[in-house]
């Protein structure tokens, strides 16, 4: 648990924004760019060619204040799980992996078909149409992990894995982005951390804190960043997943490929 972290740990995984973190003005409910893709790799030494225009971007407004509502009653009434884990899995299952008090918070995944569909209508043009190799969109994923965060809980800083969302063998299509749709903001601290270093595309730090019922999104596989610790106040959240056509010759990749990062 955070309790039984050291003091030089907790520094490492429990982020407040720093004097080097780029400033940005406040998230309205239009879309904004945050980080241009690739912005971190200087030319000629890429470790790829990024896959999208932006790597991290503010939708606007997804849900109203009532359909927030609506999703934190829903969440309460389902018993959220506390804990130190992580959902991971494949198309077939989903599995808990324990963090080592790097993620400590309450969670749990709900499948909504409708709702989906919903998110795949307001997002659908908040998105890239394709990728860079010409893979199109195809659609939101049906899984939807919500989140309560209280005083003293955080995400330390990871990048996702690529394909965390699985792999759709129906519509071959693979996870590529995901939304942290923000269901509250009466609460300090808690932003969501995007790092520089360690091979992320983020030139400068920065903490984006998105107003209520909207979401900033980010690339898996490429992108460090965090959940700040929340301060004062009870955060939640909805992480979803941005699909699209699966390549050719997919990646290899383990039941969770998250990887940790300082």
């Amino acid at each position: 648990t955070p309790a039984s972290l050291t003091a030089g740990e907790r520094r490492r995984y429990a982020l407040a924004p720093g004097k080097d973190y780029v400033d940005t003005p406040p998230l309205g409910e239009n879309w904004q760019g945050v980080v241009k893709g690739g912005e971190a790799w200087p030319p000629g030494t890429e470790p790829e060619e990024p896959r999208s225009p932006w790597a991290v971007w503010a939708t606007g407004r997804l849900l109203s204040a009532d359909e927030c509502a609506e999703w934190t009653r829903r969440a309460e009434a389902l018993n959220l799980e506390t804990g130190d884990f992580i959902f991971a899995g494949s198309s077939l299952f989903v599995s808990r992996f324990h963090t080592g008090a790097r993620r400590h918070s309450s969670t749990r995944m709900v499948e909504d078909e409708t709702f989906a569909a919903t998110m795949d209508r307001r997002i659908r043009d908040l998105v890239p149409a394709a990728l860079a190799d010409g893979r199109a969109f195809g659609g939101v994923g049906k899984s939807f992990l919500v989140s309560r965060y209280e005083p003293g809980q955080f995400f330390a800083p990871h990048f996702d894995g690529r394909g965390s969302g699985g792999y759709n063998r129906e519509q071959h299509t693979v996870s590529e982005f995901t939304v942290v749709l923000y269901l509250s903001d009466e609460f300090d601290g808690g932003a969501t951390h995007y790092l520089a270093g360690q091979g992320s595309e983020v030139a400068q730090s920065v903490a984006i804190k998105p107003p209520r019922g909207c979401a900033v999104v980010h690339r898996q596989g490429t992108v460090l960043h965090s959940g700040g610790e929340v301060l004062s106040g009870t955060k939640y959240i909805m992480q979803f997943f941005l699909y699209y056509a699966a390549p050719e010759q997919p990646e290899p990749r383990h039941m969770t490929n998250l990887r940790w990062g300082a």
